[in-house]
């Protein structure tokens, strides 16, 4: 169970504090960068997460497009209780797809697959999530657990969040990113 301690995820200003930030595309290696830290932070930060990729293929066409996230399973592989937090927030800017659409998901035991350490064994990664809409600057966004539409509620575990796009390209900066319990924090997030 994460407690209002736990709180911090990135802000990316060192090495990553989140061990388990990974990225994924349904491309070919040479058109997509993994996610890495960057210059150029948001509110007053020097450094951010960045994640880009080309010929992304959609869902639509048969892919799954791209994204990054982060696990948040313990060190004995179970989900990470989120009860005492409403929320995450975190910075954004850049472009993604045609409409600049960025969906971020809770990836919940009920949606994931059993290969992958969840539960679910048809209809899979089908993760409650909700979209947003990137701007070329830096935009703050705040997002509750009860926001997000799916087949299943986020309030109680999960064993992660994650970010994806249908592409065909995307460029995304991400940064100060937080769960939080109230009202999320305004300005840098510095642990």
């Amino acid at each position: 169970m994460l407690t209002v301690d736990d709180a911090f995820v990135d802000d990316f200003e060192t090495d990553m504090a989140f061990p388990g930030w990974y990225s994924f595309a349904d491309t070919e290696a040479a058109n997509f960068s993994k996610i890495a830290r960057e210059g150029e932070g948001a509110v007053t930060t020097t450094m951010a997460a960045h994640v880009s990729g080309t010929g992304i293929k959609a869902p639509t066409d048969g892919g799954f497009g791209a994204g990054f996230g982060f696990g948040l399973k313990d060190a004995n592989g179970a989900c990470a209780g989120i009860s005492a937090f409403d929320g995450i927030s975190f910075w954004a800017k850049g472009t993604a797809g045609a409409d600049n659409a960025l969906r971020l998901q809770a990836v919940h035991p009920a949606t994931q697959a059993k290969a992958d350490g969840g539960d679910c064994e048809t209809n899979c990664y089908n993760h409650p999530g909700k979209s947003i809409t990137l701007t070329s600057e830096w935009k703050q966004y705040t997002i509750k657990w009860n926001e997000l539409a799916g087949s299943v509620q986020v309030k109680d575990v999960i064993l992660g969040l994650s970010w994806i796009t249908p592409g065909p390209d995307f460029d995304i900066w991400i940064d100060e990113v937080t769960l939080f319990a109230g009202t999320a924090p305004t300005g840098p997030i510095g642990k």
